[in-house]
C-alpha cells in the first residue's frame, strides 16, 4: 500500500480503532460493576463442572 494510500485512510482506521476500544471500556466498567455487586450481596462464583 503507497504512502498516500495509507495517510488517506488513516483516519478512517483511528477513528474504527477508537470505537473498539470505548466498546471494551464500557464492558470492562460492567464487569467490574457486576463483580462488586456480587461482592455486595455475598454471591460467589459457581465452579464449572465437567460433562
Amino acid at each position: 500500500m503507497t504512502f498516500v494510500r495509507r495517510s488517506l485512510l488513516f483516519p478512517k482506521d483511528l477513528l474504527a480503532r477508537h470505537k473498539v476500544a470505548v466498546k471494551l471500556q464500557d464492558i470492562n466498567r460492567r464487569m467490574k460493576s457486576i463483580i462488586d455487586r456480587a461482592r455486595q450481596f455475598g454471591v460467589q462464583q459457581l465452579e464449572e463442572r465437567g460433562s
